[in-house]
């Protein structure tokens, strides 16, 4: 019969900031997407490499919240009429943030995907993998503790 029908009702997840958009090809980066629809499970995908997203609190104090209504309707399908049908409007204002670690790669630009977590794409981005930079020596190594020291990276 069709007295219990359980609906789960979600929405798209939309990307609407990335940054940075680029990181070193030793990893480590942390990418901030700003965006909507977030939830438990979400994760990046860089190239191949998958990585799981964290949940990161705005900085300017605006946060994802959604509201709805349901109600219960009668749904018609061909000769059969499924009672108790829920139906569902769902809005959401204000955005949330997610953070990912980029991992080790190579140099060059890569598909940074969004993965809601039933695993459905939500949107792909570029990321470039820079090129890791070494310091091997800064002169002087002294200065006055009030500043000004032009300082020489080799």
């Amino acid at each position: 019969t069709f007295d219990q029908l359980e609906f789960e009702f979600t929405r798209d997840v939309d990307v609407l900031a990335v940054h940075p958009a680029s990181g070193f090809a030793s990893g480590g980066s942390l990418v901030t997407i700003s965006g909507r629809g977030f939830r438990e499970g979400v994760e990046c995908r860089f190239g191949s490499t998958s990585v799981p997203a964290v949940f990161l609190e705005n900085f300017d104090g605006i946060t994802e919240h959604c509201f709805g209504r349901a109600e219960s309707v009668d749904m018609p399908t061909g000769n059969v009429v499924i009672p108790r049908h829920v139906n569902a409007v769902e809005q959401c204002v204000g955005w949330s943030m997610i953070g990912c670690e980029a991992p080790a790669s190579s140099v060059g630009w890569t598909a940074l995907e969004v993965r809601s977590s039933e695993g459905e794409l939500a949107s792909v981005l570029g990321f470039e993998f820079r090129a890791d930079f070494q310091i091997y020596s800064a002169t002087p190594s002294l200065g006055p503790i009030f500043g000004g020291t032009v300082v020489h990276l080799t």
